[in-house]
């Protein structure tokens, strides 16, 4: 992988990483390499900071129903915590319409930055659903799916790039950390 790349654009731009919590999310806090470093563990060494100030779920569970579903696949919350805010993340209970929950969670990152706005090329839906994609697509962000759930990676073709579950973690890290649309 060139990790290096990677280290120089994560000290440029604060990527905001928005996990899908059914399937990917829970997948993948299980994936682990020979090495025993789960996803969440080699994107941390990647960005050379906690994943927790890049990361965000997104769901379109209730924020109540999407905690539970975290804890119980043994996800850790505080990567997610942040303090005087609880959960980073959008969820059901924020809005019904999935595709208006990136720009939740892109609004409530950017505030939490302090910042006004970032890129869409500087965010990055991990999803294992064509919602996913769809939801990614219409705010023009790059949208990485995984073969994690019921989904083939013919289902999955229309993402900018589609990994077969998170068993090669330096695919996995550089499609998360370097995909973009053009």
């Amino acid at each position: 992988m060139k990790l290096q790349f990677v280290r120089e654009m994560a000290r440029k731009v604060p990527r905001l990483l928005l996990f899908d919590i059914d399937g990917t999310l829970a997948t993948s806090r299980h994936a682990k390499t020979q090495g025993g470093a789960s996803l969440t563990t080699a994107l941390s060494s990647a960005f050379e900071k906690p994943i927790e100030r890049n990361g965000v779920v997104f769901s379109g569970n209730l924020q109540s129903t999407a905690v539970l579903k975290l804890k119980s696949a043994g996800v850790n919350l505080d990567l997610f915590h942040v303090e005087n805010f609880g959960i980073m993340g959008a969820f059901g209970s924020d809005h019904g319409v999935r595709s208006k929950l990136v720009e939740i969670a892109k609004e409530r990152y950017c505030k939490h930055l302090g910042v006004p706005d970032i890129d869409p090329n500087d965010m990055v839906v991990i999803g294992d659903s064509p919602k996913d994609i769809s939801c990614a697509h219409d705010n023009g962000v790059p949208c990485v799916a995984v073969t994690t759930g019921i989904y083939s990676s013919k289902d999955l073709e229309d993402a900018d790039y589609v990994l077969d579950g998170f068993n090669n973690l330096d695919e996995s890290v550089e499609a998360i950390v370097e995909t973009c649309r053009a």
